[in-house]
């Protein structure tokens, strides 16, 4: 098998991603029990003894709320930066192992290569990240969520990255009328808070332009975001030659995604 990536949750209450390559696989994130991660990697036929480790981008519980009990579960280490494990210490009480990472710095997870760079987003020291095989260093896997808006240096390394995990948090008018109190608006439409729709698409064309052809559409907003505004968005944002060219996945909450071959 070649590097593939699914979702096996991904939203508001708990994202997790999973990478395969051969007979190892590494966690991107975990925001979810171990009950319901083993029941994931059952589901998809994915030995749990294959996972190498959790690559934790950054402290919000969302991301970290399984972190330790999955570490001490499988028996795995957490690949993370000093600051984000330091702020996840309430959450993260205890693990198997623990490797501290620079968020600027490619490390190795396995028999994967992990090339992190830097987000924009309200936490201590968040990163986005390219994943390579060891084996093929030409395929390149992107997983950019949580981040406010995607800068010069995110285009950069995901410079032809054929398939992203990229978010698409929220649509603007669901959540400046819906139910959040404003300073919590403020925040996710902020610099530093979660990518719109608009956003989202518009970034979707100048990958493209670099190499896209799979995007999963990831941390969709269960009270100010919806799978079919997701889609009307991509059908007015993005022009017709990219809708035809690229396949679109939106992930879930609730259900793991198919495993797409990268």
């Amino acid at each position: 098998m070649s590097l593939s990536v699914c979702s096996l949750a991904s939203g508001s209450t708990g994202n997790c991603f999973l990478a395969v390559d051969g007979g190892e696989a590494v966690l991107i994130d975990c925001g979810l029990s171990l009950k319901r991660l083993l029941a994931g990697l059952s589901g998809l036929g994915i030995p749990k003894e294959s996972v190498r480790g959790i690559v934790l981008t950054h402290e919000h519980r969302d991301h970290c709320g399984g972190v330790g009990v999955v570490s001490r579960g499988l028996g795995i280490p957490v690949y993370t930066t000093a600051g984000t494990l330091a702020a996840c210490s309430h959450v993260v009480k205890e693990l198997a192992g623990q490797v501290i990472v620079d968020e600027r710095t490619p490390f190795s997870v396995g028999s994967f290569l992990v090339e992190p760079f830097p987000t924009f987003h309200d936490a201590a020291n968040p990163f986005a990240l390219v994943l390579r095989p060891a084996q093929n260093k030409s395929q390149g896997l992107g997983v950019v969520t949580d981040l406010g808006f995607v800068s010069n240096l995110a285009f950069d390394r995901l410079n032809g990255v054929r398939t992203a995990v990229f978010e698409s948090n929220h649509d603007k008018v669901m959540l400046m009328t819906g139910p959040y109190p404003w300073d919590l608006k403020q925040r996710i439409a902020g610099r530093q808070g979660h990518l719109d729709n608009v956003d989202c698409a518009r970034a979707l064309v100048k990958l493209w332009e670099t190499g896209l052809r799979q995007v999963l559409l990831a941390h969709l907003s269960e009270t100010n975001n919806a799978p079919e505004v997701v889609s009307e968005t991509l059908s007015k944002e993005l022009p017709e030659n990219v809708r035809d060219s690229c396949r679109f996945i939106i992930t879930g909450p609730q259900q793991a995604t198919e495993i797409v071959e990268v």
